[in-house]
Parts: structure tokens; sequence; C-alpha cells
């Protein structure tokens, strides 16, 4: 390296005249505002900053360099010129900012505080991003010099790495203090020409300036938060799977489930739900309230959880609401030690968070990982009004693609099944949902009790209505068959592997079973057959929901006494129409009822007139619209809209709420002679009562129940047998009496899950064979009571469910 060369620029610094060499201070500037410099200046005429400018070296040696004096000292200081940044102080300029304070412009950041933004520097330290330099550290970059160290760059070397041998251009405290063991200059900063230097610095500086503010630009905007927001605006749920469900299968359009959605939110579960009309309306009945169920079965299990549509429900989220505008939301787990018939099994174990607006509604349950955890949960859910009446969902997994089975039972009155014939008993829709299904096994066995033998039935097949007339005939497509007794559960079972029945998306696809009668057919042998369960249905691993059977069962070859207790009621005509009026259909007026389901519409009771039968039997009938023992699978509590302030006054609950079913319950008071103590009731002398009980149109519990008139437990239940059935709008009681006395007087009443309840009048029960009877009550029904025999109607209600809470289950 030549000497005679300026290390940054390659100015010559000797040479030539002496008219050359004053070039170079023709040329000089300030080091602090860049103001040109005359060689006789000691005060810089732009900031007022005093320098000298001297000449050193003799000899061959002489050169007209300069120095700086009076304590501005880039060399013996940590920054450039004499502070530790840029100028003076540790800023830009005097300040630790870029003018007099220690920020942009008087504070110690970009405006007054610390830095460029916040600190001292450029954004939060002290230089120009977070140090005191141009940086970070007190330098230009991270250092106390230019860059890193204390001079230029990072060494205590040249402009480089490697101009001198010591503190230098770089890290060190001059510009060069060594060459080969001799110094050339002292610790004062030689000044070469800087206009080229100073416009490179000023691009570099306003280039790192607007790289600086982009970066602080972009981390003072907030990122928008991912995932689903309950906020009542829909657009994050774009791009996740939607489920679809049938439109117009409920005429209330506010309660019509067009489709739904659910997705794992960062351990959330966020489920969406959105219906032909306004969510969550409210108005049936006015001032009512909408209730939204999502039911999970997340161990694939149908012996744990809440029994329900052959489902073990496991957890379920509630949101309740009126006028579009969520009120109250809960998840809830079912408790393993409850009954799995009671509603109250559920306890609240999350939060819950929702949202409505129009015809969507959002929900977010927090940390349902937790439950959910990574097991494919079959689900559903039920959107219904304060009357219990809406629209149901299928059930489906984790991705698209559900099944749905319902299924009618094709008895006609006064019709019967012939020996040697084939009859369709059973018509089944099969809808799919999202996805093609291919149906490829379903079994059926009996809905009653006793069930077909293989000499009733020889053989079933199952066909598809190809020609799509509704009914079965010999133009539809025959697709599977099997004996009758040889499938699961004694059933028929009908396997379709090789050649599956395809069900497109969206479409409907009915199918009929067709039994064939044995020529040894037992007469009056009941048949109604119908799939019991989801489990019962297989279309790959598609899930599927299976609709409670409707509809009336057939006879073979025509009804014959005694009454079967079979949910069968043709054998109950001949008792009311062929026996000379002997028995006595008795009629309550319709429209009494709190709801069709309850309405008491006949009833009858007598004595078995078969030689040799001890059976009282029992017979009770409601409005045709409507179905008996329907009940809900969802008895809720607080179906209208809350009063007054509300609260949540009164003390703590009990720490195990009381037992919840969602039965209805046909109940049959009667009078046995001779039996005591009685229990005068709506006009009878009640020494027993029979409890019917079921959901959905099936019987879940009968039991017989013998007033004590103790306190502490009025009624005990009994060991007499007792058996019940039901149709569709009708039930049917046999009480065996072999070890009780005459069964006398009767009174039947419909009482509904939530306390609603009809009467019909006592009546005396009839004996059509042998007419023994020593009581007084005349035939035939007897007056309505007055007022006063009525005035505690709602105790019956209160003692019948006090009895079965009260219960011990086997």
């Amino acid at each position: 390296m030549d000497a005679s060369e300026c290390p940054k620029c390659g100015t010559l610094f000797g040479e030539g005249d002496a008219d050359a060499d004053l070039d170079l201070f023709s040329d000089l500037t300030c080091p602090v505002c860049e103001t040109p410099l005359d060689e006789d200046d000691t005060i810089c005429p732009g900031c007022g900053q005093e320098i000298e400018i001297q000449e050193i070296g003799e000899g061959k040696d002489e050169r007209y360099p300069v120095k700086v004096s009076k304590d501005f000292r880039t060399a013996g200081e940590e920054g450039l010129v004499n502070g530790k940044g840029l100028t003076n102080g540790a800023g830009m300029t005097n300040g630790r900012g870029m003018v007099n304070g220690s920020g942009m412009t008087n504070g110690m950041g970009l405006t007054n505080g610390a830095g460029m933004v916040n600190g001292a520097g450029m954004i939060n330290g002290a230089g120009m991003v977070n140090g005191r330099g141009m940086v970070n550290g007190r330098g230009l970059t991270n250092g106390a010099g230019m860059v890193n160290g204390a001079g230029f760059i990072n060494g205590r070397a040249g402009s480089v790495s490697n101009l001198s041998s010591r503190e230098g251009m770089v890290n060190g405290r001059g510009v060069f203090d060594y060459e080969d063991g001799e110094k050339l200059l002292s610790t004062r900063m030689i000044i070469p020409p800087r206009r080229h230097m100073a416009k490179s610095l000023a691009l570099a500086l306003v280039f790192i300036m607007i790289l600086v503010l982009v970066g602080a630009m972009v981390v003072m905007v907030p990122s928008a938060e991912e995932g689903i927001i309950i906020d009542g605006e829909f657009e994050d749920w774009k791009g996740i799977t939607r489920f679809t469900d049938r439109t117009g299968d409920f005429t209330n359009s506010n309660l019509d489930i067009e489709s739904y959605a659910f997705t794992d939110d960062g351990g959330d579960l966020a489920v969406h739900v959105q219906v032909r009309g306004q969510i969550l309306n409210g108005n049936v009945p006015v001032d009512g309230m909408d209730t939204f169920i999502a039911f999970f079965d997340v161990d694939d299990s149908d012996t744990t959880g809440y029994r329900m549509y052959g489902f073990g429900i496991d957890y379920i989220i509630e949101v309740r609401g009126w006028d579009n505008t969520i009120h109250s939301a809960s998840v809830k787990e079912f408790k393993s030690s409850r009954d799995p018939n009671d509603w109250n099994g559920f306890t609240a174990v999350g939060s819950v968070s929702a949202a409505a607006k129009g015809s969507q509604m959002e929900i977010k349950a927090t940390n349902a990982a937790s439950w959910m955890d990574d097991k494919d949960a079959r689900w559903g859910m039920n959107l219904q009004t304060s009357e219990l009446e809406g629209d149901w969902s299928p059930f489906t997994l984790r991705k698209p693609g559900a099944i749905q089975l319902r299924q009618t039972s094709m008895g006609v009155v006064g019709e019967h099944l012939m020996p040697g014939q084939q009859y369709n008993v059973l018509r089944m829709d099969l809808t799919s949902y999202d996805l093609e299904a291919s149906l490829t096994y379903l079994t059926a066995v009996s809905a009653i009790e006793p069930a077909p033998t293989l000499l009733d039935l020889q053989r079933c097949d199952l066909f598809l209505d190809s020609n799509r007339n509704g009914d079965w005939d010999s133009g539809d497509l025959s697709l599977s068959d099997d004996n009758w007794g040889t499938g699961d559960d004694g059933g028929v079972s009908f396997n379709m592997e090789a050649s599956p029945l395809m069900v497109p998306e969206g479409t409907v696809q009915r199918l009929f079973l067709v039994a064939t009668v044995g020529g040894s057919a037992n007469p009056g042998r009941a048949v109604m057959l119908h799939v019991a369960d989801p489990w019962s249905v297989e279309a790959e691993d598609l899930p599927a929901t299976v609709i409670p059977i409707e509809g009336r069962a057939s006879y073979i070859d025509d009804y014959q006494l005694p009454i079967a207790i079979d949910g069968l009621f043709e054998d109950w005509n001949s008792v009311f129409e062929d026996n000379g009026g002997n028995i006595t259909l008795h009629q309550d007026p319709l429209g009494d009822g709190p709801r069709p389901s309850l309405d008491l519409y006949h009833y009858a009771s007598f004595i078995d007139p078969e030689p040799g039968s001890d059976r009282a039997l029992f017979y009770a009938e409601i409005d045709p619209s409507s179905r008996v023992l329907r009940g809900t699978p969802t008895p809720l509590d607080k179906l209208q809209r809350p009063s007054g302030g509300g609260g949540n006054g009164g003390g703590p609950g009990p720490t195990e709420p009381p037992e919840a079913f969602g039965y209805d319950a046909a109940q049959f008071f009667i009078n046995i002679e001779g039996a005591t103590p009685s229990r005068n009731f709506l006009g009878i002398q009640a020494t027993h009562v029979i409890d019917v009980r079921g959901v959905d149109g099936e019987v879940r519990t009968v039991t017989l129940w013998k007033y004590t008139g103790a306190v502490a437990a009025p009624w005990v239940r009994t060991v007499d047998p007792v058996k019940a059935a039901a149709g569709v709008h009708e039930v049917e009681v046999a009480l065996d009496t072999t070890n009780l006395a005459n069964v006398e007087i009767a009174l039947v009443m419909m009482v509904g899950w939530d306390g609603g309840s009809d009467a019909g009048s006592p009546h005396v029960v009839q004996d059509p064979g042998e007419e023994t009877r020593n009581d007084d009550w005349p035939p035939g029904p007897l007056p309505i009571p007055e007022f006063d025999d009525i005035v505690l109607p709602a105790v019956c209600t209160l003692i019948a469910y006090t009895i079965v809470r009260r219960r011990k289950r086997a």
C-alpha cells in the first residue's frame, strides 16, 4: 500500500507543485455538517464546531494532510466523530436522536423517545436502531464505530481488514496510526476530500431509514387473528367443509336446517348452522324460546352415554335464544353413574361462546379437544321450539357423508297376510347426504313380541323401487333375500357387498321388505318388522341415522282371541264390535288435552272373557293425528322466556339434580276389591296404579304400584306381572290378577313428561264373561267430576313421577 494515497478514496496526498497540493484544502468539508471549509477556518461556518487544520510530516514525507482538534474526537471516542452517535450525542446530531434531543426531534425516539421510535437509537436503543450507534450499537450498525467497532467496520485494521496492523480506519481510534512500525499520524483524523463519501453515506442512511421504517410499520400493524371468531360475521367460515340437510322436511323455515359445519379451532370446537329462515326466532309459541342442541357420541358406543335413537350421547352443546339473539350456551357431559334415559345426567363441563345473525349461528366450545381428542365422533343436531317441535340433521362424522333411513310398517286395518302369499310389510326411504352412498348390508328384526317364526315367514326379499311408482310391484328390482330367523338378532340380513346399492348424493332410494308367508303360519300372529338401530345399516364407513318406525302391523290369517299384547289392535275391535255391546268403548272429547299426543280420545277396561284367563285388560287411544307415548329425547326445562329480572338467588342447588325423563305415560288408576288403604283421586278410591312410560312410541317401563298411605313412600312397587305395548295411537295393557281380587273401578290418564295431562271419567271395569260384580257402579262412563273432585290434579302427576324417580333399577 502506498502511504501517499488515501486508503478510502485513492486521493493523493502529495506529488506535484504546491498549487496542486493546495487543492486538497479546497475540497475540505466539515465532518459534522459537510459545510465547505477554507484552510484558515478554525470554526465551521455551518454548525459552529471548532476545528484545526494542520500540516504534518517533514522531509521526503512532507505532505499537506490536516487534523481536526478542539476535542472533536472521532479518533478518541467510540463514535464516528466525537460522541457515541453520528456527531456529538448518542444519536444523529447533538443529542441521542436526530436533532437536539435523544430522538428524531427532541425526545429519545423517532419523535421524543430514545431511539427512532422508543429507544435512544433509530428504534429502541441509543443508536440508529437499538444501540447507541447507527443501528444497534454505538456506531453505524452494532458497535461504537461506523459498523460494529470503534472505527469504520469491525476490526482495528484499515479500511477493510488489513490496511495497517493497529488502530485505523476500521475499529481503531484514527484513520490509521502505524505502518511498518512508524507512526504516520497521531490519533488525529486525516480529512481527505469527502464529497463522494458524504453522498454515499447519505444514500446509505436514507436506505437504512426506509428499511427500518418499513420494518417498524410491519411490527406495529396488528396481524389478523387466525381461526374462527365468534362475532356474528361468517366470512371466516369460507373454505370449511359444509354438511347439508334436506330442506323442506320441516315446515317452519326458522327451524329447517339447510347446512352445518364444524372445525377444530386450536383445541376449541367451532360449529356453524344455517336455516332457511331466521335462526333462534323463538316465536312459536308467542314469546317462546328456540333451542339448538348438538349431540356427540365420541366413543362410538351405544352402551355409554344418554340413550337416543340407538346412539350413546356422551356430550352435548346447548344454545337457547329468541329474537335472533343468544341467551344461554353451555357444553355438557353425560355422567356414567346416571340412568341412560335420564336427561339430567348431563352436567356442564366447559364454556361456550355463540353469536347469531339472520339465518346463521356460530358457536365455539372452549377446550373441546379434551373430550373430542382425535376420536371419530358421530354427531348430529336438533333445532326445536318451546313445544319441542323441530328439525333433526342426520348424524355424521368429521368428514362429509351420511345416510338416513325412515321406515313405515305397511299393515292395513282389515287386510291380513294369507299363507303362501308375498306382502310388502316394510317401506324404507334411504337418503344420502354430501356424498354418494353405497349400501352393502341391512338387517331387520321383529318390532313386537312374540316374533314370527320360520313357519310364519319363510323368506324375505329386499326390493328397490326401480320404477319409482312408490309401491312394490313386479317391475321392481330384487336386491337380496334371506330366510327368516337366520339373520342378526333372529331376523333377516341382506348382503349386497357383491353389488352395492348406489344412492346418489342428495337423493332418496325407496326400498321394500317383502315377506313370504309360510303355508303353516300361525293364525293371528302379528308381523311388524323394522331396522332397529344405526348399527343395522352399513354403507361403507358412512354413519347412519335410523328414524323409529311408524305405521301399523299386520296379522297373519285374521286376528283371534284372546287379545294379544303386541301393539296391534284389530283384536280389540272384535271385543268392541262383536260382543253384543257388552264392552263399552268410552269417548273423551278431543281438544281438551295440552297437546295432541296427550289428548285422550277413547278408553276401555274389562276382564278378559276367555275361559281360565286371570287378566284385566286396559285400552287407551289418543288423538289419531299424533303419536302415543311420544315423549321427547330432550326434556328441556324453562321452555318459556324468563320473566322479570331473573338472577341466581335462592342459594346453591343440589349436588345431584333430580332425574328427568322424556317419557310420556299412560296411567290406569284402579280400585281392587277389598284392597286397603286407598286414595281418593278424581272420583275413585285408587288402591293401585299401572304406569306405562315410553318415548317415540316405544314402551320403556311398565310397573304396578300399590298405595300404602305412608308419608315417606305413599306408593310401593309390586311384583304382580303387568304387560303393555303401544301402537301408533293406542296403548294396551294386561294385568295378571292371579294374586289379586277383582278390579272394579278404573280411571285412565295420559301424562306428559312436562306434567301436562288429560284424564277420562271413572268407569266400571266390565266383566263380559261372568257378570259377578257386587259393586253399585252403574255401567258406562261416570259423570265428569266436579271441581272439588279434581282440586289437586297435579298431585297425581307429581306422585307418578316421584315413584319413577325413587325406584331402584334392576
